[in-house]
């Protein structure tokens, strides 16, 4: 089974393929590092980020500058083989597996073909919602400690503190570009799986233990989860209250 995390960057898909990885899905052999951003880690897979990452930029973009759905497809042909190799490798040496990235939702109809091409059937979304405004925020604020940092060093990182002087209508419009693109897949593939978790629900208190439960019922396919499985990954999460 693949297990396909979907939602905006800071909209707590990390926390979730966290949560996700300690009930035993395989989130990936080599993964991005935690850093300043992200301290408890991004639990994102090296090899499909770092294609995402190509492939938004031969279209022309980059993750603040999606390009155009039908540009995302056309260049995706270039790609695909070395996409039909990662997904195939995966499938013959994992068990339940998956993979998160944001940028998945600008390059999801690429990544299809793909687990379409290697014959991967067995797939599963989980869609990650967050208020839209803490999304906003989050944002925000990553970007200009990004030009702090930049100024003080000289680095940057991925282009953030370039994007420090954005209007709130610019993230805006960029937040619901994503959505929109994540709706139109998941409306014209309804015969794919797909639940919906709150990262409100995931880290307050009282409903931490209901999300994880629920996510390891779909991952495991409603079969019997180790209690203790549900207790280390419950235990990644930082409540809010």
């Amino acid at each position: 089974m693949v297990v396909i995390v979907l939602g905006m960057h800071r909209s707590g898909t990390s926390a979730v393929a966290n949560v996700l990885h300690h009930l035993g899905v395989s989130m990936g052999d080599n993964l991005f590092p935690a850093n300043r951003w992200n301290p408890r880690g991004y639990y994102e897979d090296v090899d499909f980020f770092d294609v995402s990452v190509e492939l938004i930029h031969a279209a022309g973009g980059h993750w603040g500058a999606p390009p155009e759905a039908g540009l995302i497809q056309e260049v995706g042909a270039w790609f695909l083989p070395q996409m039909v190799g990662i997904v195939g490798w995966k499938e013959r040496t994992r068990g339940t597996w998956g993979w998160k990235d944001p940028r998945t939702l600008i390059t999801l109809p690429v990544w299809w073909e793909a687990l379409n091409r290697a014959g991967i059937q067995d797939v599963r979304m989980v869609r990650v919602k967050r208020e839209h405004e803490a999304v906003v925020q989050s944002l925000v604020k990553r970007a200009r400690e990004a030009a702090a940092l930049a100024a003080e060093t000289g680095e940057e990182d991925a282009g953030l503190a370039d994007m420090a002087t954005w209007e709130h209508d610019r993230w805006d419009a960029l937040i619901h570009e994503y959505e929109r693109r994540g709706a139109q897949f998941l409306s014209e593939h309804a015969e794919v799986p797909c639940i919906t978790v709150s990262f409100e629900d995931l880290v307050r208190a009282e409903t931490t233990r209901v999300v994880v439960e629920l996510l390891a019922d779909y991952v495991h396919r409603g079969a019997m989860h180790r209690q203790g499985t549900v207790e280390a990954a419950v235990r990644q999460i930082e409540v809010r209250g």
